[in-house]
C-alpha cells in the first residue's frame, strides 16, 4: 500500500504501485491530479487509515478473520460457539460430546454402520461389474468376428491376385506384413479351407508376414494331420527369413527358427545343430554355418552371364545359397529353387520375360505364350538347361524379354539351350 495526497486540498488516499502515475479526480476539491504527485510526509504517529480512500485501483476486499477451535484447531465460522468436531465451547472451554446409545446385543461400531446404504451400494457395484463383463464379452466377440471377417477378405483378395497372374513376389509387394503373431491363428485356420486358392493364399500371406512366433506352425508341422500344411507355411516363409529370425533377440524365437531351418533343409534337429543355428551372429556367418551343415557349393553361387542360343544377356544373374535352397536374382526379379528339388530352378516363361524385359504385363504374356526356363546344377558347379516356348497367338520377332528365339507358329513349341557361366 502507498499513501498519496491531493496537491490542491491535501486529501489523503491509499493506492498500489499500478495506480501510480494515473490521472484522478479528487473527491474533496473535485480537481484532477496525477496520483503520486504529492506523497504524504512520514509521521511517527500517522493518522487513522480509515480517513483515507482508495484511488487509482480497486479497493481490496477485506479478508475475513479466520477462527479455529481453542481445543482441536478445527476451522470455525465467526458466530460458532460450539466446535462441531470436538464439541468444545469456545467461551467456557468445556467439551461435551454426545454418548452413542448402545443397542443391546450389538457392537457399538457395528450398530453405527449404515447397513442399508452399504447393501445398496454393494448391489449397485455387483450390477455394474456384471454389466461391464457382459458388455466386454459382447464387444470382444464382435471385434474378434469383425477382425476375422477382415482377414478372410484379405485372403480372398490375395487369392484373386494369384488367379489373375500374380506370383509370390507381386503378392508380397502388395500384402506384406498383413499377418503377424496376433492374427496368425486365423490364417492358420484358413489352411483347412475347402477352396485350394484360399489355402495357397493363406500360406503365402503368412510367408510374407511379420510372424516371429513360429511355435504354432512348428506344432502343426510336427502333427500327423497338419504336417503337410505346416511344412507348406515354413517353406513359404523360406530359409532367408528363418535365418533372420534365428538371430532374434529372444532366445525362444531363435530356438524355434533354428528348428524351422532344420525342417525346411532336411536336417535332423539335434541339440548341437540347434545350438549352432540359434546362436546370435552375423547374417553371413549364420548362412555360412547353415551351408556347411547342408553342404556348400561355392562354384554354383556368385555372378553369372546368361546365354541363350549363343547370345549373351546384357545383364548378370546372381545366385545365392541358403542351406539347400538357391536364389536366382535377374535384372528385375528373384526366383528360388523349388522345395524338394536339388539345385533346380523352374521359372514360368512369362515370369522370365517380365524379369528380363521392360514394361511387360504378366497377364498379357500368359495369354500369348506358355512354357518355362529350367536350370539345374547337378554337380553343384555350372547351371544349364532349356527354355521352352509355346505360342498361343501369332507373335512377331523378337520375343519379349531376353528370349533370342524365333517365334514358333501358333500352337507350336520350340526349345533353346540356356547356360549360366560363372564370372571370375
Amino acid at each position: 500500500m502507498i499513501r498519496v495526497a491531493c496537491p490542491h486540498c491535501q486529501r489523503r488516499y491509499r493506492t498500489q504501485t499500478e495506480g501510480m502515475g494515473k490521472t484522478a479526480v479528487c473527491t474533496g476539491c473535485h480537481q484532477t491530479f496525477r496520483i503520486g504527485q504529492v506523497r504524504v510526509p512520514f509521521e511517527w504517529k500517522q493518522t487513522d487509515l480509515g480517513e483515507d480512500s482508495w484511488i487509482g485501483v480497486e479497493a481490496p476486499t477485506e479478508k475475513k478473520e479466520l477462527r479455529n477451535c481453542i481445543i482441536c484447531q478445527a476451522p470455525l465460522d465467526e458466530d460458532t460457539i460450539t466446535c462441531p468436531e470436538c464439541g468444545a465451547n469456545q467461551v467456557t472451554g468445556i467439551v461435551r460430546r454426545p454418548q452413542p446409545r448402545q443397542v443391546e446385543g450389538k457392537s457399538p461400531a457395528l450398530s453405527a454402520l449404515p447397513w442399508k446404504l452399504i447393501a445398496g451400494l454393494a448391489a449397485l457395484a455387483a450390477l455394474g461389474i456384471g454389466t461391464y463383463w457382459v458388455f466386454k464379452a459382447a464387444t470382444t466377440s464382435a471385434i474378434d468376428s469383425g477382425e476375422k471377417v477382415a482377414h478372410m477378405a484379405t485372403a480372398r483378395l490375395a487369392a484373386e491376385h494369384l488367379d489373375k497372374g500374380g506370383d509370390e513376389a507381386s503378392l508380397a509387394a502388395q500384402f506384406a506384413g498383413r499377418v503377424d503373431d496376433q492374427n496368425l491363428p486365423v490364417f492358420l485356420d484358413m489352411l483347412s479351407a475347402t477352396r485350394p486358392d484360399i489355402r495357397r493364399a493363406a500360406a503365402m500371406l503368412i510367408g510374407c508376414g511379420n510372424v516371429a512366433n513360429l511355435r504354432p506352425i512348428l506344432d502343426m508341422a510336427d502333427s500327423a494331420a497338419g504336417r503337410e500344411q505346416g511344412m507348406t507355411v515354413l517353406e513359404a516363409i523360406g530359409p532367408r527369413r528363418l535365418a533372420v529370425l534365428s538371430n532374434h533377440e529372444q532366445v525362444d524365437v531363435r530356438r524355434a527358427a533354428a528348428k524351422a531351418l532344420c525342417a525346411v533343409n532336411g536336417l535332423k534337429p539335434e541339440a548341437e545343430t540347434l545350438d549352432q543355428l540359434a546362436e546370435r551372429t552375423t547374417r553371413e556367418d549364420k548362412i555360412g554355418r547353415l551351408n556347411e551343415l547342408c553342404r556348400f557349393y561355392p562354384a554354383a553361387t556368385g555372378r553369372f552371364t546368361v546365354t541363350i542360343n549363343d547370345q549373351t544377356s546384357p545383364f548378370a544373374a546372381n545366385i545365392e545359397q541358403i542351406g539347400t535352397w538357391f536364389y536366382l536374382k535377374l535384372d528385375k526379379a528373384e526366383f528360388q529353387t523349388e522345395p524338394g528339388q536339388t539345385r533346380t530352378f523352374e521359372i514360368p516363361i512369362e515370369r522370365w520375360c517380365v524379369a528380363t524385359g521392360v514394361a511387360l504385363d504378366v497377364g498379357a504374356l500368359r495369354r500369348m505364350l506358355t512354357g518355362s526356363v529350367r536350370l539345374s546344377s547337378p554337380i553343384g558347379a555350372s547351371w544349364q538347361g532349356t527354355a521352352t516356348v509355346t505360342t498361343k497367338a501369332r507373335l512377331d520377332p523378337p520375343l519379349p524379354g531376353f528370349l533370342p528365339i524365333d517365334p514358333p507358329a501358333v500352337g507350336q513349341t520350340v526349345e533353346a539351350e540356356v547356360r549360366l557361366t560363372r564370372m571370375p
